[in-house]
């Protein structure tokens, strides 16, 4: 987590506002799966390809792959899910793009590229902590938890969310 007493990644917290890492504000975080080209049960299956620049997902091409059916069920995305593009991405295009789940998406899952972030209903809005994120993409802020490979940039997730949220009181639940 990028902090320094009231300093974050998205920059000065006020005395007043309440800052949280990302973590904290989540029950359930996965990465997605490519799956398999035939077997049990067909999922679709987004990828980075799929997002858009401004938090939107594009349907238009989603892949078809396979899956076990119980590993199918258990990477459905829920309503208020996040998705966060941590793989993918060049020279001109940073990582960390952000789509939003507007409602349960059964037989539908995300690629290896992609990490889900379920938000804790009870901690945080989800629209919010998603507008959080998109905001460190949308700014360039994110490119500091970026690692360049040969052809793809990636957010150096080390099994923990980066980041940290703060608000006044309007998006954290109490």
């Amino acid at each position: 987590m990028l902090t320094h007493r009231s300093r974050t990644i998205l920059g000065d917290i006020p005395p007043d506002w309440q800052a949280r890492p990302v973590r904290q504000l989540i029950t359930d975080q996965f990465a997605g799966d490519w799956g398999d080209d035939e077997g049990e049960q067909a999922v679709s299956v987004m990828r980075s390809t799929n997002f858009t620049n401004d938090g939107r997902l594009d349907m238009s091409d989603v892949a078809t792959r396979y899956f076990p059916k119980d590993k199918a069920a258990q990477f459905q995305l829920k309503r208020g899910d996040l998705l966060v593009e941590r793989s993918g991405g060049g020279p001109e295009q940073p990582v960390g793009r952000i789509g939003f789940i507007e409602q349960d998406m059964p037989g539908a899952t995300v690629s290896n590229f992609v990490q889900v972030l379920r938000p804790d209903a009870e901690k945080v809005d989800a629209a919010y902590l998603g507008w959080a994120l998109f905001e460190l993409q949308r700014t360039g802020i994110i490119e500091r938890v970026q690692q360049q490979s040969t052809q793809m940039r990636n957010l150096n997730w080390r099994g923990d969310v980066p980041g940290v949220v703060g608000t006044s009181g309007g998006g954290f639940r109490r």
